[in-house]
This record gives structure tokens, C-alpha cells and sequence, in this order.
């Protein structure tokens, strides 16, 4: 009895081991994971993950990679995308015709001597920008997705990406860019370093923009949040948003050695500053314009070379915590603000 049962177990072993053979064998290949080498510029209309394999060289005025299909990876693998100074893009992820995209990654790349860098264009619903840099280009990296609506099921996430050296813009959000996220970002030596107008719910984080000629400016982009963000060295302002900064948050944000005025807001209604300082600017440290509902709390702006806080037609300000020391001048309000409140200055 013991004997048979072992010789049944074997069969019932070798029989098994066989359909698992079988399975495999007529299973489609897409199943498996498979990396598709690139080594020229080229259209990817297919989902899957694609890596450099080496430079690529850009061919006429021609956008270099152009993803066209959802559920794409494309690893750099520190390689480089190089143009030629045209007019055309790096990297480009755009749908055909009005279809949508979704889950596309570029990761651990450069662009360089492009018209823009990379760009997420049209109906891209979700996607992730990591680790690439953009360097001397017009623009470096552009989320762009023409109509609002095309953006308002996802978000495109850029993540740990460096902008050097771009003519125009760093990095841009352009209108209908909502829910979008950018978190531990490098700008320097840009035109403006990070540009983003007529949008909602932007999350920033994370940034460091300094040597451009302006830092940060945001217009039109409700309900935005700006957390630790650093403009330092600018040849003008530091941060301006404004236009419609309404319902902002600005926190742990410095603004210092700026050419022109560190912090800069309004017109903005509900907005809340937290732990922000504004020191060694060329002109003044914090500037509210046309503003209302404002609150902020623990604010320092030291040895700026106009006022340390200039107030121009704000309603309904508090200000709590504030150091104010060795600017040109101390506080000024214009004749227009009103029930503005300093408390422990």
C-alpha cells in the first residue's frame, strides 16, 4: 500500500509538472515582462517598457521619442535625448487625435538643444516626470493639456527633475493643469524657473529655483499649495502668485538675496502664510496687492533693501509672530488697506 501510493503521487507529480509545462508554453508573450532597447528616435504606439540604450541624436525638426499609447515606461538609463536647436520636442507624450492617455513614465533621462525638452501634451490623464533633466533648451519640461477637461481625471506627477539653463521656462504648467503635482525640483539659471497659470489644486513642493532671472510665478491658480519652497539669488523677484491666488497656501517658504522682491502676492483672497521669511532682498522682503482674508504666522524679513512689509489695498490681514529688522524701511501700508493686525512684532 505504501508503495503504490508513492507510485501515484509521482504520477500525479510528473502529470502536473507536464500541464504546467503546456500552460506556459501556449501563454501569449506579452506576458511576459519584456524591455524594448531604443537606440534612434522613434514613435512608441505600443504599451510596455522602453530604455535607452544610449544618446540619441535628434533628426531635423522632428520631435525625437513621441509616446502615443497608455501604460508606457520609457527608462533613459541616464542617457541623454540631444537636438539640434529646432523647433521640435525631446520627449513627447501626446495622444492621437482627441483620445486619452493614462500611466505613462518618463524616468532617468536628459534633454538638451530642443525647443522643449519634454512635454506632456493634450489628453494626458496620469502620468509621472522622475529624474529627468532639462537642460539649454527654450523650455525645459511643459504639461500642456489644452483643454481643461482632458486633464480632470488624473494628475501628472514630475518628481526629483532638474531644470538648467532653459531660455524661457523651467518647468511650466499651462492652463487646465489641475491636481497636478511637483515635488523636489531643481530650477536654475532659467528665464523664470517654474511658471504656471490658470489652473487648480497645484501642489508644490519641495523647491529650489535660484540664478534664474525670475524664481516662481504663479497666476490664476486656485486653491494651490506651496510647501518648502526656496528662491534664493534671483536677478528679480523671488515668488510672485498672484491673479487669482485664491484659497493659496504658501509654507516654510524662503526668499532671499533676490534681486527684486522676495514674496510677492495678491490679488488673492483666503490666503495663509506660514513660517516664511523674506531676508536680503534688493527691494522689499513681503509684498501684499490687492488682497483680502489674509493670515500669516511666523514670518521674519530681515535686511531687505525697501520695506520689510508693504501692504497695497489688503483687507482683513492678521499677522502673528513677525520679525522685522534692518530693512530699508520698516512696514507700510497703503491708505486703502484696512483692519490690518501685527501682533507680536
Amino acid at each position: 500500500m505504501t508503495r503504490g501510493h508513492g507510485r501515484f503521487s509521482t504520477r500525479r507529480l510528473l502529470a502536473a509538472a507536464t500541464l504546467v509545462a503546456l500552460a506556459l508554453a501556449v501563454l501569449p508573450a506579452a506576458t511576459a515582462a519584456q524591455t524594448t532597447p531604443i537606440d534612434s528616435c522613434r514613435t512608441i504606439e505600443d504599451a510596455g517598457r522602453y530604455t535607452l540604450v544610449g544618446n540619441l541624436s535628434g533628426n531635423g525638426s522632428e520631435d525625437c521619442i513621441r509616446i502615443s499609447a497608455s501604460d508606457v515606461t520609457l527608462d533613459g538609463q541616464g542617457n541623454a535625448v540631444v537636438g539640434t536647436d529646432t523647433d521640435a520636442t525631446g520627449v513627447l507624450v501626446e495622444p492621437e487625435n482627441d483620445d486619452t492617455l493614462r500611466n505613462v513614465t518618463v524616468t532617468n533621462l536628459t534633454t538638451t538643444a530642443w525647443a522643449t525638452g519634454l512635454a506632456y501634451r493634450g489628453g494626458v490623464a496620469t502620468g509621472t516626470a522622475s529624474n529627468v533633466t532639462a537642460s539649454d533648451n527654450r523650455d525645459g519640461i511643459v504639461i500642456d493639456p489644452r483643454f481643461r477637461f482632458q486633464a480632470a481625471s488624473g494628475t501628472i506627477s514630475l518628481i526629483d527633475n532638474r531644470a538648467v539653463g532653459n531660455e524661457r521656462w523651467g518647468v511650466t504648467l499651462r492652463p487646465g493643469a489641475d491636481a497636478d503635482r511637483v515635488t523636489g525640483t531643481t530650477l536654475r539659471n532659467n528665464d523664470i524657473g517654474f511658471v504656471a497659470a490658470d489652473l487648480r489644486n497645484l501642489s508644490l513642493a519641495d523647491t529650489q529655483a535660484t540664478n534664474n532671472t525670475w524664481g516662481v510665478v504663479i497666476g490664476d491658480a486656485t486653491a494651490t499649495t506651496l510647501r518648502n519652497t526656496t528662491v534664493r539669488a534671483n536677478a528679480r523677484d523671488g515668488l510672485r502668485a498672484g491673479n487669482g491666488f485664491d484659497d493659496g497656501r504658501l509654507l516654510d517658504t524662503t526668499a532671499r538675496d533676490n534681486g527684486g522682491v522676495g514674496l510677492q502676492l495678491g490679488p488673492a483672497t483666503n490666503v495663509t502664510l506660514r513660517n516664511a521669511t523674506a531676508a536680503d532682498n534688493g527691494a522689499s522682503g513681503l509684498v501684499l496687492q490687492d488682497a483680502a482674508g489674509v493670515e500669516a504666522t511666523g514670518m521674519t524679513v530681515t535686511g531687505n533693501g525697501e520695506w520689510g512689509l508693504d501692504f497695497d489695498g489688503v483687507a482683513d490681514a492678521l499677522l502673528v509672530n513677525v520679525t522685522a529688522r534692518e530693512n530699508a524701511a520698516g512696514f507700510y501700508t497703503a491708505t486703502d488697506s484696512g483692519n490690518v493686525t501685527i501682533e507680536s512684532v
